[in-house]
């Protein structure tokens, strides 16, 4: 009897270690869970903060080269503009020495045409042709 009691006892002593040693490992997987979960909420914010960085060094660099092509744009315009500039000058001088050269080219009454383009002066027998195949409107 007295073994058999021992035995129990034994039994139930055993039982208390699996139950504790089950307790101890539920709390142990609980904390792991829990470092775990720390753990990667810290490597998300540290991937959003390096994010952060990269966004806000990106758009510094992106502001730094519209400003140079803004910059090398107004140089290239402006270059692009004196060399305009210098090129009219040449050609207006050009234009200039021809007709200096040339009086004979220039009419010195510009409201005045030539018979062959003024419309009042071509043939009034051509003129009357055309008003006379001209078709009546219907009305």
């Amino acid at each position: 009897m007295e073994l058999i009691k021992k035995i129990k006892q034994a039994e139930q002593q055993a039982q208390e270690i699996i139950e504790q040693a089950r307790a101890d490992a539920a709390t142990q997987a609980e904390e792991a869970r829990q470092r775990r979960r720390q753990l990667l909420e810290k490597a998300d914010q540290q991937r959003r903060r390096a994010t952060e960085a990269a966004v806000a060094e990106a758009q510094s660099q992106g502001r730094a080269e519209v400003e140079n092509l803004k910059a090398q744009a107004e140089k290239s315009h402006q270059e692009l503009c004196n060399k305009a500039r210098s090129k009219m000058a040449k050609a207006i001088a050009r234009v200039m020495d021809y007709l200096g050269s040339h009086p004979g080219s220039r009419t010195d009454e510009a409201d005045e045409f030539t018979p062959a383009r003024d419309p009042a002066r071509r043939e009034p027998k051509a003129r009357a042709e055309r008003s006379q195949n001209r078709v009546p409107l219907k009305g």
